[in-house]
């Protein structure tokens, strides 16, 4: 598939942007710093035959989501005894244009080292749940405007 000269889209009221030219992530805060979040997936294979009955994932196996042809991407449908684990990626672009990605509450704590106590305190105080994505963004905002220095 091609990306020519495509770089926004909104669905409904979301705005997605291409990030580093080859995915999307969905804009949650752009004053300032700007806030990106990507959902993606891991897809795991049914484990192959193993003894006594069980099943192994450590067999290995080749498994293909969609094919590419003519620039065109097919999708396959995924059998039902696969496993699909959604997950978020976060992408915070701060005002000097440095750019970091989180995949959980603890890079977002090293993100801020000098700031660990204020860190704690806000997670203490708030429960923040790395899935949902206002919990995350409120909290970075609460850091970026409490003085954060990275």
């Amino acid at each position: 598939a091609t990306l020519n000269g495509l770089d926004t889209v909104f669905i409904e009221d979301t705005k997605f942007v291409l990030l580093e030219g080859q995915k999307f992530a969905e804009v949650i805060h752009q004053n300032g710093y700007k806030l990106f979040v990507q959902h993606k997936c891991r897809i795991s294979p049914p484990g192959k035959p193993a003894a006594y009955g069980g099943t192994s994932q450590t067999s290995s196996v080749t498994s293909y989501s969609s094919w590419m042809g003519s620039g065109r991407v097919y999708e396959l449908k995924l059998p039902d005894d696969f496993k699909v684990n959604p997950y978020k990626q976060y992408w915070l672009e701060r005002e000097d244009g440095k750019r970091e990605n989180f995949l959980s509450l603890r890079q977002i704590r090293r993100s801020y080292g000098k700031q660990r106590a204020l860190f704690t305190k806000y997670t203490k105080e708030n429960e923040v749940d790395f899935e949902d994505s206002e919990s995350v963004a409120t909290l970075i905002h609460y850091m970026e405007v409490n003085g954060a220095s990275y």
